[in-house]
């Protein structure tokens, strides 16, 4: 038996990249559709015996290939040998998804009507008979919500079970493409003709929804209420510098802050101590233990903290800045200035033997009054 081929189609955000991954798990592939960076999603699953390639076309609002999009969609349905197409509406939406459903009927392309999203079209108050929807459009229909294995299996069900020869546009679709047939040989301007040609498709749209759809008010929902109260023509702006100044006053005042101050109090204060204390309690010299709190880890903080994870020979100043015993103090000041990038604050007395005999600070020449 040969592989049945399907093809996903609808507008962006009606779960219809959902239900391909619900159809194909893992069994996918992605590239780029030929000259675009347009993802190409194609998938493979089994059902009662029978293999299914799946192809999730990316999603667009109508086919007027004015956009890449657009022009793969309409491109591949009218090129390529498919057993199904799956125009996937949400059910919320009805009106303007089936804009798209319309442009595709006119294009003679037969379809398998997918009303996704039951769940927030009922939470909205819409009721789609699916049944008259199906008598209005001559097409079959299915309704499914987003993931769930009872959609996948009834999906399947649909997809093995449909034989799309069986179906014809309905009356009313046939008179309106007659109707689109006639703008376009019309004598019109172009622009004239796009617009009598939008006019009649949601003519037709009027006429489904009329047939098939009821809407309960049921009010509006939260995020309709949230929509209303942040979108407010007075508010707004109000709203949004507020937005900002929070942001603002929890990155550098209220949490930031604090935590940088913590974190410097950490580092700079009671870890130098600890390695202090450490090297105190191991005997080494006054000098040495100035040396490496206040030089090495004092300019390893000032560039990162991750230093913590490294020995001490990977950081250390293998050829420090060093100073004779009978310098000048005026010379040790002249040495640490001078240094570049920045100037260093310590400086290690060195004999003529190369034995270090102590070490001179910043602070100790501001002591003495050297500054």
């Amino acid at each position: 038996m040969s592989t049945l081929a399907v093809a996903l189609t609808g507008n962006p955000n009606t779960g219809k990249s959902t239900i391909f991954n619900a159809l194909t798990g893992a069994r996918q592939k992605i590239g780029n559709w030929p000259g675009v960076t347009v993802d190409k999603k194609i998938g493979h699953t089994h059902y009662k015996g029978r293999a299914i390639s799946i192809v999730d076309l990316p999603g667009t609002y109508s086919i007027n290939a004015r956009s890449p999009e657009e022009k793969i969609v309409i491109d591949y349905l009218t090129n390529t040998k498919l057993d199904l197409v799956l125009n996937v509406v949400d059910s919320s939406n009805i009106e303007r998804n089936l804009f798209l459903t319309v442009q595709l009927l006119e294009k003679g392309i037969p379809l398998l009507i997918d009303l996704n999203m039951q769940d927030d079209a009922q939470r909205r108050g819409i009721k789609i008979n699916t049944a008259k929807l199906e008598e209005a459009l001559g097409m079959p229909t299915v309704e499914t919500t987003g993931r769930s294995s009872k959609s996948t299996k009834t999906l399947l069900d649909v997809f093995t079970s449909t034989v799309m020869a069986r179906y014809q546009p309905s009356d009313l679709v046939k008179e309106h493409i007659a109707k689109i047939h006639e703008i376009e040989g019309s004598s019109r301007t172009e622009a004239e003709k796009e617009e009598a040609i939008i006019e009649a498709r949601y003519a037709l749209i009027d006429q489904v929804m009329a047939q098939a759809v009821t809407v309960q008010s049921v009010g509006a929902t939260r995020s309709e209420k949230m929509d209303r109260f942040l979108a407010n023509g007075a508010l707004a702006l109000p709203i949004f510098f507020l937005i900002l100044y929070a942001v603002f006053q929890i990155t550098f005042t209220w949490i930031g802050q604090p935590i940088a101050d913590e974190l410097e109090v950490l580092i700079n204060d009671q870890f130098l101590n600890f390695v202090k204390d450490s090297l105190v309690a191991a005997g080494v010299a006054d000098w040495m233990v100035s040396l490496v709190t206040d030089g090495i880890i004092r300019r390893a903080l000032a560039k990162d903290y991750t230093f913590l994870d490294k020995d001490v020979e990977s950081i250390m100043f293998a050829a420090p800045l060093t100073i004779a015993p009978d310098k000048m103090a005026a010379a040790a000041l002249s040495v640490m200035e001078k240094h570049q990038p920045r100037p260093v604050t310590v400086l290690p007395v060195i004999d003529d033997a190369g034995v270090p005999v102590g070490i001179v600070h910043l602070t100790d020449l501001l002591r003495q009054g050297v500054v």
